[in-house]
Protein backbone atom coordinates (compact mmCIF):
# COMPACT_ATOMS: atom_id res chain seq x y z
CA UNK A 1 0.00 0.00 0.00
CA UNK A 2 1.46 3.34 -1.03
CA UNK A 3 2.06 5.85 1.74
CA UNK A 4 2.88 8.86 -0.43
CA UNK A 5 0.72 11.94 -0.61
CA UNK A 6 1.67 13.17 -4.06
CA UNK A 7 0.63 16.78 -3.47
CA UNK A 8 2.46 19.90 -2.41
CA UNK A 9 -0.59 21.76 -1.13
CA UNK A 10 -4.16 21.20 0.01
CA UNK A 11 -6.59 24.14 0.03
CA UNK A 12 -9.65 23.93 2.26
CA UNK A 13 -12.95 25.72 2.30
CA UNK A 14 -13.84 26.82 5.83
CA UNK A 15 -17.55 26.62 6.73
CA UNK A 16 -19.01 23.16 6.41
CA UNK A 17 -15.63 21.70 5.46
CA UNK A 18 -13.34 22.35 8.42
CA UNK A 19 -15.73 24.10 10.81
CA UNK A 20 -19.09 23.02 12.28
CA UNK A 21 -20.69 26.31 11.33
CA UNK A 22 -24.20 25.25 12.35
CA UNK A 23 -23.19 25.45 16.03
CA UNK A 24 -23.12 29.23 15.93
CA UNK A 25 -24.49 30.31 12.54
CA UNK A 26 -28.15 29.45 13.11
CA UNK A 27 -28.53 31.20 16.50
CA UNK A 28 -26.48 34.16 15.23
CA UNK A 29 -28.49 34.47 12.02
CA UNK A 30 -31.85 34.23 13.80
CA UNK A 31 -30.81 36.86 16.33
CA UNK A 32 -29.49 39.16 13.59
CA UNK A 33 -32.66 38.74 11.52
CA UNK A 34 -34.91 39.67 14.43
CA UNK A 35 -32.79 42.74 15.11
CA UNK A 36 -32.78 43.80 11.45
CA UNK A 37 -36.52 43.26 10.88
CA UNK A 38 -37.33 45.36 13.92
CA UNK A 39 -35.03 48.10 12.68
CA UNK A 40 -36.44 47.95 9.13
CA UNK A 41 -40.01 47.71 10.47
CA UNK A 42 -40.78 44.75 8.20
CA UNK A 43 -42.75 41.61 8.88
CA UNK A 44 -40.81 38.70 7.40
CA UNK A 45 -40.79 35.05 8.36
CA UNK A 46 -37.65 33.85 10.14
CA UNK A 47 -36.20 31.06 7.94
CA UNK A 48 -36.08 27.49 9.19
CA UNK A 49 -32.75 25.94 10.17
CA UNK A 50 -32.36 24.10 6.87
CA UNK A 51 -32.84 27.36 4.97
CA UNK A 52 -30.13 29.11 6.99
CA UNK A 53 -27.77 26.19 6.41
CA UNK A 54 -28.45 26.16 2.67
CA UNK A 55 -26.62 29.48 2.24
CA UNK A 56 -23.52 28.47 4.23
CA UNK A 57 -20.50 28.64 1.93
CA UNK A 58 -22.00 31.35 -0.30
CA UNK A 59 -20.89 34.98 -0.06
CA UNK A 60 -23.02 36.18 2.86
CA UNK A 61 -24.80 39.06 1.13
CA UNK A 62 -25.55 36.84 -1.86
CA UNK A 63 -27.02 34.12 0.35
CA UNK A 64 -29.10 36.58 2.37
CA UNK A 65 -30.38 38.09 -0.85
CA UNK A 66 -31.67 34.64 -1.82
CA UNK A 67 -33.46 34.25 1.51
CA UNK A 68 -34.93 37.75 1.54
CA UNK A 69 -35.48 38.95 -2.04
CA UNK A 70 -37.85 41.71 -0.89
CA UNK A 71 -35.15 43.52 1.11
CA UNK A 72 -33.24 46.40 -0.44
CA UNK A 73 -29.51 46.11 -1.08
CA UNK A 74 -28.66 48.41 1.84
CA UNK A 75 -30.92 46.38 4.13
CA UNK A 76 -29.14 43.18 3.06
CA UNK A 77 -25.80 44.82 3.85
CA UNK A 78 -27.01 45.82 7.31
CA UNK A 79 -28.39 42.33 7.97
CA UNK A 80 -25.08 40.79 6.90
CA UNK A 81 -23.20 43.07 9.29
CA UNK A 82 -25.52 42.06 12.15
CA UNK A 83 -25.00 38.38 11.31
CA UNK A 84 -21.21 38.76 11.44
CA UNK A 85 -21.42 40.68 14.70
CA UNK A 86 -23.60 38.00 16.31
CA UNK A 87 -21.36 35.21 14.97
CA UNK A 88 -18.25 36.84 16.36
CA UNK A 89 -19.83 37.16 19.79
CA UNK A 90 -20.60 33.44 19.83
CA UNK A 91 -17.14 32.58 18.50
CA UNK A 92 -15.51 34.68 21.22
CA UNK A 93 -17.56 32.74 23.76
CA UNK A 94 -16.12 29.45 22.51
CA UNK A 95 -18.85 28.43 20.10
CA UNK A 96 -16.57 27.15 17.34
CA UNK A 97 -15.67 23.52 16.72
CA UNK A 98 -13.89 21.53 14.04
CA UNK A 99 -15.87 19.00 12.04
CA UNK A 100 -15.18 15.26 12.51
CA UNK A 101 -11.86 14.23 11.00
CA UNK A 102 -10.61 17.77 10.45
CA UNK A 103 -7.98 17.75 13.17
CA UNK A 104 -6.69 14.33 12.14
CA UNK A 105 -6.48 15.28 8.46
CA UNK A 106 -4.75 18.58 9.20
CA UNK A 107 -2.26 16.88 11.52
CA UNK A 108 -1.36 14.27 8.93
CA UNK A 109 -1.03 16.75 6.08
CA UNK A 110 1.21 19.01 8.13
CA UNK A 111 3.35 16.08 9.29
CA UNK A 112 3.81 15.12 5.63
CA UNK A 113 5.17 18.59 4.86
CA UNK A 114 2.18 19.60 2.72
CA UNK A 115 1.30 23.29 2.61
CA UNK A 116 -2.21 24.01 3.89
CA UNK A 117 -4.33 26.96 2.82
CA UNK A 118 -7.86 28.18 3.54
CA UNK A 119 -10.13 29.94 1.02
CA UNK A 120 -13.47 31.21 2.33
CA UNK A 121 -16.28 33.38 0.98
CA UNK A 122 -16.31 35.50 4.12
CA UNK A 123 -14.92 38.77 5.39
CA UNK A 124 -11.62 39.20 7.19
CA UNK A 125 -13.16 39.91 10.60
CA UNK A 126 -15.12 36.65 10.62
CA UNK A 127 -12.18 34.69 9.22
CA UNK A 128 -9.82 36.05 11.85
CA UNK A 129 -12.26 35.15 14.63
CA UNK A 130 -12.63 31.56 13.40
CA UNK A 131 -8.89 31.11 12.86
CA UNK A 132 -8.15 32.52 16.30
CA UNK A 133 -10.90 30.54 18.07
CA UNK A 134 -9.78 27.22 16.61
CA UNK A 135 -6.08 28.04 16.30
CA UNK A 136 -6.21 27.07 12.65
CA UNK A 137 -2.92 28.86 12.04
CA UNK A 138 -1.24 25.86 13.69
CA UNK A 139 -1.89 24.09 10.38
CA UNK A 140 -2.80 26.67 7.74
CA UNK A 141 0.10 28.91 6.75
CA UNK A 142 -2.03 31.01 4.36
CA UNK A 143 -5.69 32.09 4.49
CA UNK A 144 -7.72 34.06 1.95
CA UNK A 145 -11.17 35.65 2.01
CA UNK A 146 -13.21 38.20 0.06
CA UNK A 147 -11.41 41.04 1.85
CA UNK A 148 -7.94 39.81 0.87
CA UNK A 149 -6.05 42.23 -1.44
CA UNK A 150 -6.80 41.73 -5.12
CA UNK A 151 -9.47 39.09 -4.45
CA UNK A 152 -12.86 39.12 -6.19
CA UNK A 153 -14.01 35.55 -5.60
CA UNK A 154 -12.86 32.11 -4.49
CA UNK A 155 -11.22 31.42 -7.86
CA UNK A 156 -8.92 34.36 -7.17
CA UNK A 157 -8.20 33.01 -3.69
CA UNK A 158 -7.11 29.64 -5.07
CA UNK A 159 -5.00 31.28 -7.76
CA UNK A 160 -3.27 33.46 -5.16
CA UNK A 161 -2.64 30.49 -2.87
CA UNK A 162 -1.15 28.45 -5.72
CA UNK A 163 1.18 31.34 -6.53
CA UNK A 164 2.12 31.75 -2.86
CA UNK A 165 2.81 28.04 -2.45
CA UNK A 166 4.59 28.03 -5.83
CA UNK A 167 2.94 24.84 -7.02
CA UNK A 168 0.17 23.45 -9.18
CA UNK A 169 0.45 20.08 -7.50
CA UNK A 170 -2.53 20.87 -5.31
CA UNK A 171 -6.10 19.87 -4.53
CA UNK A 172 -9.14 21.83 -3.33
CA UNK A 173 -11.39 20.42 -0.58
CA UNK A 174 -14.86 21.89 -0.13
CA UNK A 175 -18.55 21.19 0.40
CA UNK A 176 -20.27 23.43 -2.17
CA UNK A 177 -20.45 23.48 -5.96
CA UNK A 178 -18.78 26.89 -5.90
CA UNK A 179 -15.69 25.22 -4.44
CA UNK A 180 -15.64 22.82 -7.37
CA UNK A 181 -16.11 25.63 -9.90
CA UNK A 182 -13.23 27.56 -8.33
CA UNK A 183 -10.99 24.51 -8.44
CA UNK A 184 -11.90 23.84 -12.08
CA UNK A 185 -11.20 27.45 -13.03
CA UNK A 186 -7.66 26.92 -11.72
CA UNK A 187 -7.26 23.46 -13.31
CA UNK A 188 -6.78 21.59 -10.02
CA UNK A 189 -8.83 18.63 -8.73
CA UNK A 190 -11.69 19.04 -6.29
CA UNK A 191 -12.64 16.83 -3.36
CA UNK A 192 -16.27 17.16 -2.25
CA UNK A 193 -16.82 16.58 1.47
CA UNK A 194 -20.38 15.70 2.49
CA UNK A 195 -20.13 17.09 6.02
CA UNK A 196 -21.32 20.44 4.68
CA UNK A 197 -24.75 21.89 4.10
CA UNK A 198 -25.07 21.63 0.34
CA UNK A 199 -27.89 20.03 -1.60
CA UNK A 200 -27.34 16.29 -2.03
CA UNK A 201 -26.76 16.72 -5.78
CA UNK A 202 -23.71 18.92 -5.22
CA UNK A 203 -20.49 16.98 -5.55
CA UNK A 204 -21.75 14.63 -8.26
CA UNK A 205 -19.15 15.96 -10.72
CA UNK A 206 -16.28 16.28 -8.25
CA UNK A 207 -13.10 14.25 -8.77
CA UNK A 208 -14.25 12.28 -5.77
CA UNK A 209 -16.48 12.69 -2.73
CA UNK A 210 -15.88 11.69 0.89
CA UNK A 211 -18.29 11.41 3.81
CA UNK A 212 -15.97 13.28 6.17
CA UNK A 213 -12.35 14.35 6.49
CA UNK A 214 -11.35 11.10 8.21
CA UNK A 215 -11.14 9.63 4.70
CA UNK A 216 -9.28 12.48 3.01
CA UNK A 217 -5.66 11.35 3.20
CA UNK A 218 -6.53 7.74 2.39
CA UNK A 219 -8.30 8.85 -0.77
CA UNK A 220 -5.47 11.18 -1.76
CA UNK A 221 -3.11 8.21 -1.48
CA UNK A 222 -5.04 6.45 -4.24
CA UNK A 223 -3.01 8.42 -6.76
CA UNK A 224 0.23 6.94 -5.45
CA UNK A 225 -1.28 3.46 -5.18
CA UNK A 226 -2.46 3.46 -8.76
CA UNK A 227 0.74 4.97 -10.12
CA UNK A 228 2.69 2.26 -8.36
CA UNK A 229 0.55 -0.14 -10.38
CA UNK A 230 1.64 1.67 -13.54
CA UNK A 231 5.30 1.22 -12.61
CA UNK A 232 4.70 -2.47 -12.01
CA UNK A 233 2.91 -2.78 -15.34
CA UNK A 234 5.76 -1.11 -17.22
CA UNK A 235 8.49 -3.09 -15.42
CA UNK A 236 11.05 -0.30 -15.58
CA UNK A 237 12.37 -0.40 -12.03
CA UNK A 238 15.52 -2.14 -10.91
CA UNK A 239 17.28 -2.05 -14.26
CA UNK A 240 18.71 0.43 -16.72
CA UNK A 241 15.69 1.94 -18.41
CA UNK A 242 14.40 5.00 -20.18
CA UNK A 243 10.70 5.68 -19.73
CA UNK A 244 9.07 8.15 -22.08
CA UNK A 245 5.99 10.03 -20.85
CA UNK A 246 4.18 11.81 -23.65
CA UNK A 247 0.81 13.23 -24.64
CA UNK A 248 -0.76 16.45 -25.80
CA UNK A 249 -0.17 19.71 -24.03
CA UNK A 250 -2.01 20.07 -20.71
CA UNK A 251 -2.66 16.33 -20.61
CA UNK A 252 -0.94 16.02 -17.23
CA UNK A 253 2.25 14.35 -18.45
CA UNK A 254 4.66 16.67 -16.60
CA UNK A 255 3.03 16.07 -13.24
CA UNK A 256 2.78 12.37 -13.94
CA UNK A 257 6.49 12.10 -14.76
CA UNK A 258 7.40 13.89 -11.55
CA UNK A 259 5.16 11.65 -9.45
CA UNK A 260 6.50 8.47 -11.03
CA UNK A 261 10.06 9.55 -10.28
CA UNK A 262 9.17 10.32 -6.67
CA UNK A 263 7.59 6.90 -6.22
CA UNK A 264 10.64 5.13 -7.67
CA UNK A 265 12.90 6.97 -5.25
CA UNK A 266 10.62 6.23 -2.30
CA UNK A 267 10.72 2.55 -3.25
CA UNK A 268 14.50 2.61 -2.99
CA UNK A 269 15.41 3.17 -6.63
CA UNK A 270 17.01 5.96 -8.60
CA UNK A 271 15.07 8.15 -11.01
CA UNK A 272 15.51 11.43 -12.85
CA UNK A 273 13.09 13.45 -14.99
CA UNK A 274 14.39 15.22 -18.08
CA UNK A 275 12.12 17.47 -20.15
CA UNK A 276 12.25 17.37 -23.92
CA UNK A 277 11.59 21.12 -23.77
CA UNK A 278 15.11 21.64 -22.40
CA UNK A 279 16.39 20.62 -25.84
CA UNK A 280 14.27 23.13 -27.73
CA UNK A 281 16.26 25.42 -30.00
CA UNK A 282 16.19 29.12 -29.20
CA UNK A 283 15.84 29.78 -32.91
CA UNK A 284 14.26 27.04 -35.08
CA UNK A 285 16.30 25.94 -38.07
CA UNK A 286 15.09 25.00 -41.51
CA UNK A 287 14.36 21.26 -41.46
CA UNK A 288 11.82 19.03 -43.13
CA UNK A 289 9.76 18.49 -39.97
CA UNK A 290 8.88 20.51 -36.88
CA UNK A 291 10.52 18.08 -34.43
CA UNK A 292 14.02 18.40 -35.88
CA UNK A 293 13.44 22.08 -36.67
CA UNK A 294 12.45 22.99 -33.12
CA UNK A 295 14.48 20.48 -31.10
CA UNK A 296 18.16 19.57 -31.06
CA UNK A 297 17.81 15.82 -31.52
CA UNK A 298 21.53 15.30 -31.90
CA UNK A 299 22.17 16.87 -28.50
CA UNK A 300 19.28 14.86 -27.00
CA UNK A 301 20.84 11.61 -28.23
CA UNK A 302 24.34 12.61 -27.21
CA UNK A 303 23.49 13.86 -23.70
CA UNK A 304 20.55 11.68 -22.73
CA UNK A 305 19.66 8.70 -24.87
CA UNK A 306 23.11 7.26 -25.56
CA UNK A 307 24.70 7.88 -22.12
CA UNK A 308 21.79 6.07 -20.51
CA UNK A 309 23.19 2.79 -21.86
CA UNK A 310 26.12 3.16 -19.50
CA UNK A 311 24.13 4.52 -16.54
CA UNK A 312 24.22 2.94 -13.12
CA UNK A 313 22.34 -0.32 -12.74
CA UNK A 314 18.75 0.19 -11.63
CA UNK A 315 18.61 3.86 -12.57
CA UNK A 316 15.42 5.04 -14.30
CA UNK A 317 15.49 8.00 -16.65
CA UNK A 318 12.10 9.55 -17.38
CA UNK A 319 11.97 11.65 -20.54
CA UNK A 320 8.86 13.84 -20.59
CA UNK A 321 7.49 15.81 -23.50
CA UNK A 322 5.48 15.93 -26.69
CA UNK A 323 6.50 14.17 -29.92
CA UNK A 324 8.07 11.16 -28.19
CA UNK A 325 6.02 8.91 -30.48
CA UNK A 326 8.36 9.85 -33.33
CA UNK A 327 10.50 6.76 -34.12
CA UNK A 328 13.70 8.82 -33.83
CA UNK A 329 12.97 9.05 -30.11
CA UNK A 330 10.57 6.17 -29.46
CA UNK A 331 13.03 3.52 -30.67
CA UNK A 332 15.54 4.71 -28.04
CA UNK A 333 13.10 4.26 -25.14
CA UNK A 334 12.66 1.17 -22.98
CA UNK A 335 8.97 1.91 -22.47
CA UNK A 336 6.64 4.66 -23.69
CA UNK A 337 3.64 5.91 -21.74
CA UNK A 338 0.98 8.04 -23.46
CA UNK A 339 -1.42 10.29 -21.51
CA UNK A 340 -4.65 10.62 -23.47
CA UNK A 341 -6.58 13.89 -23.16
CA UNK A 342 -9.14 15.39 -25.52
CA UNK A 343 -8.60 18.80 -27.08
CA UNK A 344 -11.55 20.14 -25.08
CA UNK A 345 -10.03 18.92 -21.82
CA UNK A 346 -6.64 20.38 -22.70
CA UNK A 347 -8.20 23.75 -23.53
CA UNK A 348 -10.12 23.73 -20.23
CA UNK A 349 -6.84 23.21 -18.39
CA UNK A 350 -5.14 25.91 -20.43
CA UNK A 351 -7.86 28.34 -19.39
CA UNK A 352 -7.41 27.50 -15.73
CA UNK A 353 -3.65 27.15 -15.74
CA UNK A 354 -2.25 29.62 -18.27
CA UNK A 355 -4.95 32.07 -19.32
CA UNK A 356 -5.65 33.20 -15.75
CA UNK A 357 -2.07 34.45 -15.48
CA UNK A 358 -1.13 35.32 -19.07
CA UNK A 359 -4.43 36.44 -20.58
CA UNK A 360 -6.74 34.83 -23.11
CA UNK A 361 -4.46 35.49 -26.08
CA UNK A 362 -2.44 32.46 -25.01
CA UNK A 363 -5.45 30.29 -25.82
CA UNK A 364 -4.98 30.89 -29.53
CA UNK A 365 -1.37 29.77 -29.22
CA UNK A 366 -2.60 26.70 -27.36
CA UNK A 367 -5.13 25.88 -30.10
CA UNK A 368 -2.44 26.08 -32.77
CA UNK A 369 -0.10 23.86 -30.73
CA UNK A 370 -2.81 21.27 -30.14
CA UNK A 371 -3.68 21.28 -33.84
CA UNK A 372 -0.02 20.59 -34.66
CA UNK A 373 0.01 17.74 -32.15
CA UNK A 374 -3.13 16.28 -33.71
CA UNK A 375 -1.43 16.28 -37.10
CA UNK A 376 1.61 14.64 -35.55
CA UNK A 377 -0.51 11.89 -33.98
CA UNK A 378 -2.17 11.25 -37.33
CA UNK A 379 1.29 10.13 -38.49
CA UNK A 380 2.47 8.47 -35.30
CA UNK A 381 -0.53 6.94 -33.54
CA UNK A 382 -0.65 6.80 -29.71
CA UNK A 383 -1.32 3.07 -30.07
CA UNK A 384 2.45 2.74 -30.57
CA UNK A 385 2.89 3.39 -26.85
CA UNK A 386 3.33 0.54 -24.39
CA UNK A 387 0.68 1.95 -22.07
CA UNK A 388 -2.10 4.51 -22.52
CA UNK A 389 -3.59 6.33 -19.53
CA UNK A 390 -6.85 8.20 -19.57
CA UNK A 391 -5.99 11.84 -18.85
CA UNK A 392 -9.64 12.76 -18.46
CA UNK A 393 -9.38 12.45 -14.69
CA UNK A 394 -6.65 13.32 -12.25
CA UNK A 395 -5.10 9.87 -12.34
CA UNK A 396 -7.05 7.78 -9.93
CA UNK A 397 -8.26 10.20 -7.25
CA UNK A 398 -11.65 8.50 -7.10
CA UNK A 399 -13.87 5.79 -8.45
CA UNK A 400 -14.32 7.55 -11.80
CA UNK A 401 -12.54 5.96 -14.80
CA UNK A 402 -8.84 6.59 -14.50
CA UNK A 403 -5.82 4.42 -14.03
CA UNK A 404 -8.10 1.41 -13.67
CA UNK A 405 -8.64 1.82 -17.39
CA UNK A 406 -5.05 1.57 -18.48
CA UNK A 407 -4.72 -0.35 -21.68
CA UNK A 408 -1.85 -2.09 -23.30
CA UNK A 409 -1.16 -1.03 -26.85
Amino acid sequence: MASSLLFDAVIFDLDGTLVATDRYWIPAARSAARRAFAEFDVQLKIPENREWLAIVGLPLEHGLGQLFPSLAIEQIKSLAAYCVEAEEELLSAGGAALLPGAREALDELKAAGISIGIASNCGSSYLNHVVSSLQLDRWASEVRCLDSPGIRDKSDMIEDLLLTFDTRRAVMVGDRYGDEESARSNAIPHVHVRTGYAHHTEGETADFAIEDLFDLTNRLRLRATRLEGVLDELSVEGRRAILGVTGRRASGKSLLARDLAQLVIERGGQAEVIELASFKREVPIEREDSLSSDYDLDRLKEEVLRPSDASASGSLLILEGAFLLDPRIATQLTRLLYVDATVDLSMTRFRGRDARLSGTTILEVAREALAAEERFEARFAPARADLILDGGVFFGLGAAPGLDETQKA
